[in-house]
């Protein structure tokens, strides 16, 4: 049910915070089984080829663009807001989407891709980058899929958290893109950081800890 209503509101509008303040009323009541991320989610996210589109025509392409896009949102916020049934999986792989495929200024199908996939990953990182260092275990292993850029382990890492920030500051200051992606994209490059860097600072006083003791 969450996964068809929330892909038909609006991203940019408040009702979507608003439907992640129901979901959250909804899960108390006693007839309310699971969290609802199971198989219908899972089908959904992997039924959609945000690269291929293959759609009958251009209209269906941009109201799957949008459905899903709002789907993404949806999931996203409710990691921020600390729903305990989340998976950062769907996070995974939306930046691995967005990030790790080459892209050609002078192809048309690669500007159209980024731009919409760009925009989604950035918001994964703005709504919920703390959360997604915490819960990548089930995400390992999707790094063989596709023609990637990334050549490093298939599994998260610090290498390639680091390399998503980077692509994050290449698509910045990507003038093919719009105005409004190439700021997510920046929001979302400094935003890494600034995660990296207390996660090494906790990491830096966990370290004394032990070595004081």
């Amino acid at each position: 049910m969450h996964v068809k209503l929330a892909s038909q509101v609006p991203y940019q509008r408040p009702e979507m915070d608003r439907l992640v303040d129901l979901f959250f009323e909804l899960q108390k009541l006693p007839l309310f089984e699971g969290s609802g991320f199971g198989a219908a989610t899972i089908e959904e996210w992997f039924q959609y080829d945000a690269r291929a589109m293959h759609m009958a025509s251009q209209t269906d392409q941009d109201q799957e663009r949008v459905r899903f896009r709002n789907l993404s949102s949806f999931l996203a916020r409710l990691v921020k807001a600390g729903f305990e049934d989340s998976e950062m999986l769907y996070a995974f792989i939306t930046l691995q989407e967005a990030l790790e495929y080459e892209f050609e200024a002078a192809n048309a199908s690669h500007v159209l891709a980024s731009e919409y996939l760009v925009s989604m990953a950035a918001e994964w990182i703005i709504m919920a980058g703390e959360a997604f260092l915490l819960d990548v275990e089930d995400a390992d292993g999707y790094a063989s899929q596709g023609d990637l850029s990334w050549e490093g382990e298939p599994r998260f890492s610090l290498g390639r958290w680091q390399f998503w920030t980077r692509r994050f500051g290449f698509f910045a200051g990507c003038e093919m893109l719009t105005e409004e992606t190439r700021n997510a994209a920046k929001l979302a490059a400094e935003k890494m950081k600034c995660i990296e860097e207390q996660e090494c600072e906790a990491f830096s006083l966990y370290l004394d800890l032990v070595i004081d003791n």
